[in-house]
């Protein structure tokens, strides 16, 4: 009765701080901002274009590999959030909140179903603890985060149990995975067949293999765009791979150092900011503490033990011959079976150590995000890359009140997106008057981001004489604290007339 009634009350403890961490991550919504930078406006104008024009898409965001793309899902899921919030990006920002609401559930049914309800409870504070920044900026990566989960758990059932329909559901929902996150979801099948195929032959039941052509169905967009395209995105992921940054630039050593902290720290992704080395204590000590029991008795559950290592060491030893940086993002996805074993090991291993270790994973991200929390006094509606702040620029220039104007935007990265957006917005709201983006009129502003302090050779006058084609003084100029500058033309009819340069970035082609 007594370890029951404690049971209990550990149990409502952990819901109330699980609830209070989904309180932390709405604290950007809350206040009304998001971190509106050059990716989240860009999947912004996208969905926009998909609502506006019904311009649907068979690719979504582009990769860190030129001419290769995400699938459009990402884009998809958030249009009812879109056309609910009449494209604002801080009510939107609420469906974020509830995916992150969504994803903490999914880890706890998961964990509960693998383990008990403990371990469900424990794997959704440490989850909803790291994950409490990514509302402010959630982008498509989340949605494979949000999934490998469900993908894991289904694996799981087929390898215990052997029915092809399990393997049938987590090889769709691997494909919707790879729709989110390709250099995560296209490893990971790969593996997948690796990690059954002996087993098959095995027992002769080479006929589950045909369960793998149901990724078909959620990679059908990728499909009809290559064959619409002549397999445009094929071939450059071959040029890359041939051409690209696999060449002389290679180092070994840095190579090494690289693979061996993406296994071991950045790839366990337990704690955010800081504090991130000190996942390495954490790895160290899960790991000798599950040798110290497995010395004593067996673990229960092998088989959950077993595909995690699989999975996770088999997709950094794809990476070794791979020479590019393997971003975070790569590997984001592994984040919630880290936090399920963590969570195991409440049974497992030494109490104290187990609350030690928990103390270092929880209190690290606290700190994190103590940080984020009074940083952002200086972030919401003042940095460059604050919705509120471009949103305020936006504002500015309609109310000026000119019937029709145009306007230019540089930006460091050279496609000026996020104060885009906020024009295009301001425009639907301002429909008596007409704004023409990257176009001279007789009133023409130039949005100017200020370029980062190491590219001194980012030369805003040399653009605007070069690139626009503007040669005489500003009628006003208006200058903000993070060092974006407004500046108003107006323009004769022989000015107008000099065309500007047409090979600027103003659409979204590149993405």
């Amino acid at each position: 009765m007594v370890k029951k009634l404690f049971k209990n009350k550990l149990h409502w403890a952990l819901i109330i701080f699980i609830t209070l961490n989904i309180f932390l991550s709405s604290w950007y919504p809350i206040h009304g901002d998001i971190y509106f930078h050059t990716d989240i406006a860009r999947d912004f104008l996208l969905i926009a274009d998909i609502v506006d024009n019904a311009n649907l898409t068979l690719i979504g965001p582009r990769s860190s590999i030129p001419g290769l793309f995400h699938g459009p899902l990402w884009l998809y899921i958030q249009v009812p959030a879109y056309i609910l919030s009449a494209g604002q990006p801080s009510l939107m920002s609420w469906f974020w909140v509830i995916l992150t609401i969504s994803a903490i559930a999914i880890i706890y049914f998961v964990a509960k179903e693998l383990f008990d309800k403990t371990t469900g409870l424990i794997s959704a504070l440490i989850f909803s603890t790291i994950t409490i920044s990514y509302v402010k900026n959630m982008f498509n990566p989340f949605g494979a985060l949000m999934l490998t989960p469900i993908f894991f758990y289904y694996f799981y059932l087929y390898v215990k149990s052997k029915k092809p329909l399990f393997l049938v559901i987590s090889i769709f929902i691997l494909g919707i995975i790879i729709q989110f996150q390709i250099a995560f979801g296209f490893p990971i099948l790969f593996l997948s067949f690796v990690y059954i195929f002996p087993d098959l032959l095995k027992r002769k039941r080479l006929s589950h293999i045909l369960s793998y052509f149901v990724i078909i169905i959620p990679l059908s967009t990728y499909i009809l765009f290559e064959l619409r395209n002549s397999f445009f995105q094929l071939h450059s992921v071959l040029k890359y791979i041939f051409e690209g940054e696999n060449s002389s630039r290679f180092n070994l050593q840095s190579h090494i150092t690289d693979r061996l902290q993406g296994i071991f720290i950045k790839g366990v992704g337990l704690i955010e900011g800081d504090f991130k080395y000190m996942t390495f204590i954490v790895v160290l000590g899960v790991l000798f503490g599950l040798y110290k029991y497995s010395k004593k008795k067996a673990l229960s559950n092998m088989i959950f033990y077993k595909l995690v290592m699989f999975f996770y060491l088999g997709f950094w030893a794809l990476t070794i011959p791979y020479a590019g940086k393997v971003w975070g993002y790569y590997y984001l996805p592994f984040l919630p079976l880290f936090v399920i074993l963590l969570a195991t090991t409440y049974k497992i291993l030494n109490r104290y150590l187990f609350i030690f270790l928990m103390a270092i994973v929880l209190l690290g991200n606290y700190y994190f995000v103590a940080k984020d929390i009074i940083n952002s006094k200086k972030f919401i509606g003042f940095d460059s890359a604050s919705w509120k702040f471009n949103q305020t620029v936006a504002k500015t220039i309609f109310d000026a009140e000119d019937k029709e104007f145009g306007y230019f935007i540089f930006s460091p990265d050279q496609y000026g997106y996020t104060p885009r957006y906020a024009l295009d917005l301001m425009s639907k709201t301002n429909q008596d008057r007409k704004a023409y983006p990257f176009q001279k009129k007789k009133i023409t502003y130039l949005i100017l981001l200020s370029p980062p302090d190491n590219r001194p050779d980012l030369d805003w006058d040399w653009w605007v004489k070069n690139k626009v084609g503007i040669n005489i003084e500003p009628i006003s100029t208006l200058r903000y604290g993070n060092g974006t500058v407004i500046k108003k033309y107006l323009l004769s009819p022989e000015e107008i007339k000099i065309e500007s340069d047409p090979n600027m970035i103003h659409d979204l082609y590149f993405r």
